[in-house]
């Protein structure tokens, strides 16, 4: 049995452009869910997870809803880790946001 990681508050970010469709959640919101959840179910004892969901916005840029939200929570002390399915769910082209991952992510 491997020892879990404990960590107290969680977020779970999830992202999916515009062009998926109009549906109320996408099915890929869904699945990303599902998939951090596994992830997180394996490797960690937490207190809290925190969902933070852009469904329907680009990754072309950082102006997204859910996205601010758990930038603010992090300053705030609210937020110990950060899991999203892949780092693309954060930004498309990552080599414009090295800066904000090593301010916000990497202290």
């Amino acid at each position: 049995m491997l020892n879990k990681q404990q960590i107290n508050n969680i977020a779970l970010y999830m992202r999916l452009s515009k062009d998926d469709g109009d549906r109320e959640e996408s099915e890929s919101i869904t699945n990303q869910r599902k998939i951090i959840y596994d992830y997180i179910e394996e490797n960690f004892s937490y207190k809290n997870c925190y969902e933070y969901v852009d469904d329907g916005f680009s990754g072309a840029n950082f102006n997204r809803p859910s996205f601010k939200k758990m930038l603010m929570d992090i300053e705030d002390g609210k937020i110990n880790l950060v899991i999203t399915k892949n780092l693309a769910r954060f930004r498309k082209k990552l080599y414009r946001c090295g800066r904000i991952y090593r301010k916000k992510f990497f202290r």
